[in-house]
This record gives C-alpha cells, structure tokens and sequence, in this order.
C-alpha cells in the first residue's frame, strides 16, 4: 500500500515543495487520524479548511489530495466489478461472500514481479492476461490460505479479460445466460397458464452458454489463465502441460469416434451437427469420475461443481421443461379438437332425431349409434370418471 508521500508525488504532476507536502502528511496523519491514502476515502473538505488555516497552498495540495483518493477509491471499486465478472455467475463463492469481495477495496498485484517469481520474466505484453485477472487470482490465494484452503479460483476463460487480443468477443459462439429456477418454472407437472409461460419457458432454452469455436480460440485463452493462475501459485506449469493433454487426448479421442463411425457407414453420422455438440455419454463419464475426487477432497460445493457443468445442467433442466410444456401444449390442442368433433357430432345427431320426430308424428326412431358415437360416447364418460376419481382424491388428501 502506497504512503502518503509515494501517493502525493504520484497523484501531482509537479512534485510540490517538500514542506508543504510534509504539512499536508502531518494534517492528514495527526490531525484526521488517517495512516494511508485509503483511510482518508470519504473526508469531507470541510476538515482540511478547520485543519490548515495559516497556508493557502497547502490547503489547496491538501484537497487536490483528497480528490485524488476519492477517484482512485472510484476507480478501484469500478475494477472490482469487472474483475468479479471473470469468475462468471457459476462460480462456487456464495453470493455473501460475492458482496463483500465487492464491498472491500481489492489491492492492486505487481503483475511484473509475480511474473518474475513464476519465472516468466520478459513474456510479451500481448501474452499476458489483463490486470484484473492477475488481481482476482492474487486476492483469492490470500484469502485461502489465510482460511487453510487450497487456492483454486474457477475462471470463465470466455470473459473478455482472458480472451486474446486477435479473438474478437463477437467470435465466441453461443450468449451467455444464467437464470434462476423461477425463469423457468415451468415443469412438466404444472399446467400451462397462458402463452406467455410457454413462450418464456421456450426462450429460456433456447438461450445458450458462450463456447469457443475452434481449439486454437480455447488454447489461447487458456494459456493467458495459465499465466495468471501460475504466478498466483493456483496450478503449476507441469501440471497446466497434464492438464491441457488431458483436454487435448478428449479431443483426438472424439475424432477417432468420427472417423470410425464414417467407416462403418453410420446413417446417423452428421459432422456438421457433431463437431458443435456435447458428447453426452463422455461427459457424464467425466462428471462421475470427477464428482467422486471432489467428494474426497471435501471441495466447497462437491457433486457436479463446476460452474460449467451447473450451467449444463440449467440448460438441459430447460430443455426438459420447454419439452414438456410443448407435449402438454399438444395433448391440449388434442383435446380440443376431440371436444369440438364430439360436440359437432352430438348436434348432427340431435339434428337428425328432431327432423326424424317431426316426419313420424312425434314418435322418434330407435336409432343405433355408429361406432364413432360410440367412441365418443366413451370418452365423454371417461373423462367424466377421471375427473370424479381425481375430486376423491384431492378430498382424500
């Protein structure tokens, strides 16, 4: 944390004279009772006018100074911000946890020298990640190990601040979405209120995660994670090489699939859609194996705990819930259309008993149902039972 000597000549663009300067450290130190720059965040310049009296120019360096802390708190809490969007909304830090991380001032990493202790001196400037994320992974290495955790921070390599300068966000496929279970409540057990619910249920499926297109996308965003999570001390270098030929080993295990499936003729073999999805039954695989060392090593949020994977899981719980209300929207509009010929049967067939009536007197015919009116006959009178049956139970219950 910077003095207020370092923070003063810093801040102004001419040094001021040294005892002015040491004038204004005094008031601010003795007087408002402020140790650093950070303390004084938040006085107002009322006190500085009651504290210096006798010297207009250090009255003036001193509210310059003042001004110049409230914009570098300004600035600081703006970073935080935009450094808690790397680690996405799937992250495993409790929302609490989340609000005083952003509440707090965040202290600004010496990027060069954690370069230099991870032995990474001299890597050009367009290899390096953004100064947030160096500043996320730093604090949260404090954090765990003053808490006796191992510091491993999860990382949406899609944000902005990992992706590499000749990846435009615009290429990143897919949008991004996190919603709450209530934006898609809609499950296959609950009836459709209105259209709107459907509709709201159907763009909630629809929307999906951001992905990388190609490898080379993933790999350079990786390697600029790497960087930072290294010289934060979160994963080392041999086992960033493991874990990137691990990722690597799916990949050719996937085009060996492709090409064996090619060989054999399979009629459902389609590249186009198998190269942009998930391969299910490898991933579910991956998820078991995974939930088990997680339950272990007893990780904060063990099961399924990757943010990536919970997101999978919201989107196939909306697909589930988009596919259901669509049945249900079906089953309906078969039932309509079921009531609406059976209700336009019933008025031909009163039609027809009334003119017989009026040919014979008064006398109606004995007519025999067709085998259509008797199916519809029968499902009039079932579903006047199986609404019986579910009024019994409702008052059973």
């Amino acid at each position: 944390m910077a003095s207020w000597e370092e923070f003063i000549s810093s801040a102004e663009q001419s040094p001021p004279q040294a005892a002015i300067r040491d004038r204004v450290v005094t008031v601010f130190k003795d007087v408002l009772h402020a140790a650093t720059p950070w303390d004084a965040e938040g006085l107002t310049e009322d006190s500085l006018t009651n504290a210096i009296t006798d010297s207009p120019p250090a009255l003036a360096l001193a509210r310059r100074t003042l001004r110049n802390v409230e914009a570098a708190a300004k600035a600081r809490r703006v970073q935080v911000s935009q450094s808690m969007a790397l680690t996405g909304a799937g992250s495993v830090t409790a929302s609490a946890k989340a609000l005083a991380a952003a509440m707090a001032p965040m202290k600004t990493t010496d990027a060069q020298d954690l370069l230099s202790k991870a032995h990474l001196t001299g890597l050009q400037y367009h290899l390096q990640p953004d100064q947030a994320l160096f500043d996320v992974l730093q604090a949260h290495t404090d954090e765990a190990r003053k808490n006796g955790k191992t510091p491993f921070l999860f990382v949406d390599l899609t944000a902005k601040d990992t992706l590499p300068l000749w990846v435009p966000g615009d290429n990143v496929g897919g949008k991004f979405s996190w919603r709450d279970e209530e934006e898609f409540s809609l499950a296959s057990t609950s009836p459709i209120g209105s259209l709107g619910d459907l509709t709201r249920a159907l763009k909630s499926a629809t929307s999906t995660p951001r992905f990388f297109r190609s490898v080379p996308q993933w790999s350079a965003a990786f390697w600029r994670w790497a960087v930072a999570a290294v010289s934060a001390q979160h994963i080392t270098m041999p086992q960033v090489l493991a874990h990137q030929d691990v990722v690597l080993q799916l990949c050719e295990q996937e085009r060996k699939l492709w090409a064996r499936r090619a060989d054999k003729k399979d009629p459902s073999f389609d590249l186009n859609s198998e190269t942009q999805k998930l391969d299910k039954d490898l991933k579910e695989i991956v998820m078991q194996r995974l939930s088990v060392v997680v339950q272990i090593t007893e990780v904060e949020g063990s099961g399924p705990a990757s943010a990536s994977s919970r997101m999978d899981e919201k989107v196939t719980q909306q697909l589930a819930a988009a596919e259901a209300a669509q049945k249900k929207a079906e089953l309906v509009t078969k039932s309509l259309a079921a009531a609406q010929k059976g209700i336009l049967e019933k008025a031909a067939a009163s039609a027809t008993v009334n003119t017989t009536t009026a040919n014979t007197g008064g006398q109606p015919e004995e007519r025999k149902l067709s085998a259509k009116e008797l199916k519809t006959q029968k499902w009039f009178q079932k579903q006047k039972q199986r609404k019986e049956q579910q009024q019994y139970r409702k008052r059973g219950n």
